[in-house]
């Protein structure tokens, strides 16, 4: 390793503090040399092969509960319910005289 390097030095400041193998790592994230050599650091490109994309993640969010409007409920003829909900509705939701 060369001494005389930004990389070189600052392992020399930062080995008491965080180890050898630690200020190793971080002089090499924060000068962006390589700590053998002292050459700066390229990033590699992948070539070939599937590529992965990055997919956000959606966040959860707590969906409204949607009301039935008045003019649905009227539409339901409790003689013939389509459906579980509308068996419910018909069952219990309708007030009956």
């Amino acid at each position: 390793m060369p001494k005389n390097t930004r990389v070189g030095r600052c392992v020399g400041k930062l080995t008491r503090k965080y180890g050898y193998g630690g200020a190793i790592s971080i002089c090499q994230k924060s000068t962006k040399q390589n700590y053998m050599t002292g050459k700066q650091i390229r990033k590699r490109r992948k070539r070939g092969g599937k590529t992965k994309r990055k997919t956000r993640r959606k966040r959860r969010t707590r969906k409204k509960k949607h009301k039935w409007s008045r003019k649905y409920k009227k539409s339901i003829n409790c003689k013939r319910p389509k459906g579980f909900s509308q068996k419910q509705y018909c069952r219990y939701g309708r007030k009956h005289n």
